[in-house]
């Protein structure tokens, strides 16, 4: 990835990580593992997006991410659901399942 474009993935990180520490402030998670992020993007961002595909998640420090259709770059923070009482989606699958196959971060 050149210069250009990882500054750029940096800067939608940035806004994402932000996000989740506003939902995170006002209880809405306790940590951005319980996070599923909604990202809507216009197209020049979800081209930039696109090619990370699940490493997203991992860019993002979530649960998951989906990039969607919009007007402007909007991220929207929702709660995981846990498949384990004390144990978020994410690190079940990696604690019990057979983990997470890491392409990007």
């Amino acid at each position: 990835m050149d210069a250009a474009k990882s500054w750029g993935v940096q800067s939608k990180q940035d806004q994402a990580l932000s996000s989740i520490e506003d939902v995170r402030k006002s209880g809405g998670v306790r940590s951005s593992l319980q996070a599923e992020l909604t990202i809507a993007a216009h197209a020049e961002d979800r081209a930039l997006l696109a090619p990370l595909g699940d490493g997203l998640k991992f860019i993002a420090i979530a649960s998951a991410v989906t990039v969607i259709e919009g007007d402007e770059l909007v991220v929207t923070v929702d709660r995981a659901e846990a498949s384990h009482p004390t144990i978020r989606g994410r690190r079940t699958s990696n604690l019990f399942g057979a983990g997470e196959v890491r392409r990007v971060a």
